[in-house]
């Protein structure tokens, strides 16, 4: 699947054969080959993966996409999922600096 400008659930999603989530970089054209127009759209430029929650991802690849908020919890063969491209990640908690 080719997807721009977009937030993807794919929460619970089962699937038969592999599937590869591509972020589109530039419009999409139409069958004369002329960019489709965009304006209307809001928000940033961006794909977004907001749920792989319950999803069997051994053969899933996910790429150029933000996960920074994706929701993960009861997804299995995490291990398998292949991220590829640049992939958004939410940063790492800030160390503890509580005493010992």
């Amino acid at each position: 699947m080719r997807v721009r400008r977009a937030e993807v659930d794919l929460g619970y999603a089962v699937w038969t054969a592999p599937v590869a989530l591509t972020a589109h970089p530039v419009p999409f054209t139409d069958r004369g080959g002329v960019p489709v127009d965009e304006s209307l759209l809001t928000g940033p430029d961006r794909v977004r993966v907001t749920s792989v929650q319950g999803v069997d991802a051994a053969h899933l690849v996910l790429t150029d996409t933000d996960l920074s908020d994706c929701l993960f919890s009861g997804a299995f063969h995490l291990d398998q999922l292949r991220l590829e491209g640049r992939t958004t990640l939410a940063p790492t908690p800030p160390a503890s600096t509580a005493a010992a």
